[in-house]
């Protein structure tokens, strides 16, 4: 069984405490390509600038000569309901066995529809994660960084605890997206807090809150971030 030598994020070696020793080994050599999964990639973006239909081409990327891993399963997350996928392209989709799903609504893209649209789109969202293979709802969230005004900033409030509710009723798990002003994370945790239950599993994907804040829900063991 080989080993790598032990060194620092630099890619300095770490020497034992002996000198005239050898480095401490720490790290196996594998002799086959480490499985890994992506739990939330755009694939519809992807395949798009790509002119991919799937994981059957995508299971490389370049990862197999140069960090010697093989991507083995994917959570597409479909968050523009302009994009989500037709039912015959989810049948395609689930010809790959390395597929999975999620569906919702971006919180920006909450700010630029109307009122009218957004009922449509939630109708169909509804529909959308029943979906053979889904296992998500979202992202979906809060987002200040376009300068919502308040009214625009509880569309979005109401259209994330929608979701939330959503993911409760269907048993699935809720991606969360929460990204501006400090205060944005409070009003996330809070609705993720008063509507879910204890066991309601969560992915808190887009988290740009401070570390203090991460900690100080660190006891909600439902919560992980990413």
């Amino acid at each position: 069984m080989a080993f790598e030598e032990r060194k620092t994020c630099e890619g300095l070696l770490v020497q034992p405490h002996d000198e005239q020793s050898e480095p401490i080994p720490v790290v196996e050599e594998q002799s086959e390509p480490i499985p890994v999964a992506d739990a939330h990639c755009h694939l519809d973006q992807l395949c798009k600038r790509g002119s991919s239909a799937g994981l059957y081409k995508l299971d490389n990327l370049g990862t197999m000569q140069e960090y010697h891993t093989s991507l083995n399963y994917i959570v597409a997350n479909y968050v523009y309901p302009g994009a989500w996928p037709s039912s015959s392209k989810r049948s395609d989709l689930r010809e790959d066995p390395h597929i999975y799903f999620t569906f919702g609504i971006h919180p920006r893209l909450v700010l630029s529809e109307s009122s009218n649209s957004l009922v449509h789109m939630f109708k169909k969202l509804k529909d959308m994660v029943k979906s053979t293979r889904t296992v998500g709802v979202g992202e979906c969230g809060l987002d200040t960084t376009d300068g919502p005004t308040d009214s625009e900033f509880q569309k979005q409030i109401v259209y994330f605890r929608k979701q939330i509710q959503l993911a409760v009723d269907n048993n699935l798990t809720i991606v969360v997206h929460s990204r501006g002003k400090p205060d944005v994370h409070h009003q996330t945790l809070d609705s993720l807090i008063n509507i879910c239950p204890s066991s309601q599993p969560i992915h808190w994907h887009c988290f740009t809150g401070s570390t203090n804040f991460r900690l100080s829900y660190k006891h909600l063991s439902f919560i992980s971030t990413h």
